[in-house]
């Protein structure tokens, strides 16, 4: 059903092109069409050869027709008259025929009507007719329905899009394709002034509201360049704001075609970058900053490793001879410039590593060796220093050579780290250092009688900087980065670190390495095992691997 009121001119002109049509078609003088509104009322929509009135005998048989169902022919005594169009007195109605209009669902929607002012009846062919009128009307009807239902959802989803662009923090502008205002949203220009531009350029604009000209001017051309060349476009505007600031305002504009290709709208918007801008030039500063720093520190490193390393390398170097070659007080003096003369060293070195690895500079170069051997040299450096504190010394390895291609000296620093802390931490007992070969790798063992660690703080025992005893209070020294430093070398060569303590018991730190670097890849020509008796089987005893000269 359809309100009426809500018709386009449109279709009041069809509805009474369809009235003269039925009249014409029927040879009757009067014809009228009434239809029932959306909220059930039944009313007059047009009429032919009488005048129009909201009440009255056509209306009243309308409503008859409507209430029957079906066509509706009757001779009448005269007794009701019409005012016929072009007549000054009312002429009496001698005969009234009407068919109710039905939609698809069998609905009736409304009538159209048949009135004469001689008696008469409707032939077969005039009856074809009007059965013929009231269908096309009632598929009129039905289009019209889809029209303006699609017409007021369209109307809501348009009102809902113009209320999130509203919202938008962004400046959102449609154009037509002369380059005139079709709609913007709020963030373009005050409320009172939205309504004045639509329709104007965007120069038009800025002139009827004294704008910067040159700026206004430079939008217009260059959304008609975007209309003649199809392809979307930005550019940089600097806007001086009524406040004196400075804007940076990014303007894209995207070009929207029709079925046929052409340009029908320009869609822009304008973003501020000044934020952008300022934290991209605050980003730029603190860059420079970094990177003055980081020349800074290599320099600093660069200057520590020569001023201060080589002097006290000789320094440590002339303690232990005056440790040689004295006694009494001057011996203990000379043993107390040496044992903080390597402490300096050792944090030295602590530090100069750390560097290294946090700035991925650290290059490693992998060499074939043997492990027992490398482990004997290892521990001939610390046996003396242990042994001087009244601790025993144990080394445990197998009875087997086995073979690594990984640095030499990365690991020798690793397990110094780990050495020198199994000493430090330890008053009673001593210190063992072990090694096994397992599938794919080969595991060292550092364990010690000291006081342990913990259980929570064995969770941060590789962090930099941590000791579980900490402050001026402290009972050991160090800066607590041997061990971050050791698992950080560890990775590199493609090995873990783990360890197992309990307080007041000890601790033991486990090393898992492969037997060759990460990415590193040695053809090997030959493998030689010999086994000899051991216990109750048979074990290997050696193992001789030679590099294929070709891969040298």
């Amino acid at each position: 059903m359809v309100d009426p009121s809500e018709a386009a001119p449109a279709w009041e002109i069809f509805l009474g092109r369809l009235a003269r049509i039925a009249a014409r078609a029927c040879r009757c003088p009067v014809s009228v069409v009434t239809l029932v509104d959306a909220s059930g009322r039944h009313q007059l929509a047009a009429c032919a050869g009488v005048e129009p009135g909201p009440e009255g005998f056509p209306m009243t048989f309308a409503g008859q027709v409507l209430a029957g169902g079906q066509l509706l022919a009757r001779q009448m005594d005269g007794d009701v008259s019409l005012s016929l169009a072009g007549q000054p007195e009312a002429t009496p109605v001698r005969f009234a025929a009407g068919l109710p209009i039905r939609d698809r669902h069998d609905r009736p929607v409304g009538t159209l009507c048949l009135f004469d002012t001689r008696p008469r009846t409707l032939s077969g062919e005039e009856r074809f007719s009007l059965h013929d009128l009231a269908h096309l009307l009632a598929e009129r009807l039905e289009e019209r329905q889809g029209l303006l239902k699609a017409e007021a959802e369209t109307a809501v989803l348009r009102a809902f899009y113009e209320d999130v662009l509203n919202e938008l923090p962004v400046e959102v502008e449609v154009f037509d394709p002369a380059g005139r205002y079709v709609w913007a949203n709020r963030a373009v220009a005050p409320e009172e002034r939205l309504a004045r531009m639509i329709g104007k350029t965007p120069l038009e604009y800025g002139r009827a509201f004294g704008l910067d000209d040159a700026l206004y001017r430079q939008r217009h051309e260059w959304i008609m360049q975007v209309v003649e060349t199809g392809e979307m476009g930005s550019v940089d505007e600097t806007v001086l704001m009524p406040d004196g600031t400075v804007r940076h305002m990014l303007h894209v504009a995207t070009p929207v075609r029709d079925a046929q290709g052409h340009v029908h709208a320009v869609i822009g918007y304008r973003i501020d970058q000044s934020e952008a801008r300022r934290y991209q030039q605050e980003l730029i500063a603190a860059k420079e900053q970094a990177e003055a720093l980081s020349r800074l520190k290599s320099a600093l490193l660069a200057n520590m490793n020569h001023e201060v390393r080589t002097p006290l390398t000789s320094i440590i170097g002339f303690a232990d001879i005056l440790q040689q070659r004295t006694s009494g007080e001057n011996r203990e003096f000379a043993e107390l410039i040496r044992k903080n003369g390597r402490r300096l060293m050792d944090t030295l070195n602590a530090v100069l590593d750390m560097a290294q690895l946090e700035s991925g500079t650290m290059k490693l170069r992998p060499s074939f060796f043997e492990l027992n051997a490398f482990l004997l040299e290892v521990a001939a450096g610390y046996r003396q220093d242990v042994e001087r504190q009244g601790l025993w010394f144990r080394l445990e390895l197998p009875d087997i050579p086995v073979h690594l291609f990984q640095d030499y000296m990365a690991l020798q620093r690793a397990l110094s780290h780990l050495l020198a802390n199994a000493a430090k931490f330890t008053s009673q007992g001593g210190v063992t250092l072990r090694s096994r070969a397992e599938t794919g790798h080969v595991c060292i063992e550092i364990e010690d009688t000291g006081i342990g660690m913990q259980p929570a703080f064995l969770e941060q025992v590789f962090e930099a900087f941590r000791q579980e005893s900490d402050g001026i209070g402290r009972h050991f020294d160090g800066m607590g980065l041997g061990l971050t430093i050791t698992r950080s070398l560890l990775a590199l060569m493609g090995g873990t670190i783990a360890v197992e303590s309990e307080k007041g018991t000890g601790s033991c730190f486990r090393i898992h390495l492969p037997y060759q670097m990460p990415g590193q890849w040695v053809q090997l020509d030959r493998l030689e095992v010999v086994s000899a008796p051991h216990g109750d089987g048979a074990v290997p005893v050696r193992e001789r691997l030679h590099e294929d000269q070709a891969g040298r």
